[in-house]
């Protein structure tokens, strides 16, 4: 079973390696940097570290089976970023992963993705997630959970 076990923003960065980790997909295909494992960390903690001076952000761990497996960053109504390391992500796990994180944030509430990040925008489709905006001149796709 997944828990979203509350933590501090200290804890973040361990935690986005730990999700980025081997995923070579990931890291050179999907993410905006392409250049290695320690930037794709970097700039994944320095936006939510700078979304986190506009708005109160809430951080978790993604504990499986006692084991820390991912993270996930929240604020009101808005999936702000996750992960799960590839290791993990089985079906049932992804499932209850899903299920926790609509736990928290309720029934209806947004995800913007960068549009590269295909992999990510296709697993929140999969979810029930909509496609309800389009910013092409900053390359964002923002989905909604209606």
């Amino acid at each position: 079973m997944i828990v979203l076990k509350k933590i501090s923003v200290s804890e973040i960065e361990s935690l986005v390696r730990l999700s980025f980790t081997g995923d070579e997909d990931l890291i050179f295909k999907y993410h905006i940097c392409e250049t290695g494992l320690d930037d794709c960390v970097s700039d994944t903690v320095k936006r939510i570290k700078e979304m986190a001076k506009l708005q109160k952000l809430d951080y978790y761990k993604v504990v499986y089976d006692k084991k820390p497996i991912g993270f996930a960053v929240m604020c009101y109504k808005r999936l702000y970023s996750f992960g799960i390391s590839i290791y993990f992500r089985k079906s049932e796990v992804l499932k209850d992963y899903w299920q926790q994180i609509k736990g928290k944030l309720g029934n209806e509430f947004l995800c913007s993705l960068n549009a590269k990040n295909e992999r990510g925008i296709k697993f929140l489709k999969k979810n029930g997630m909509k496609v309800g905006e389009i910013d092409k001149k900053n390359n964002i796709v923002t989905l909604v959970n209606i």
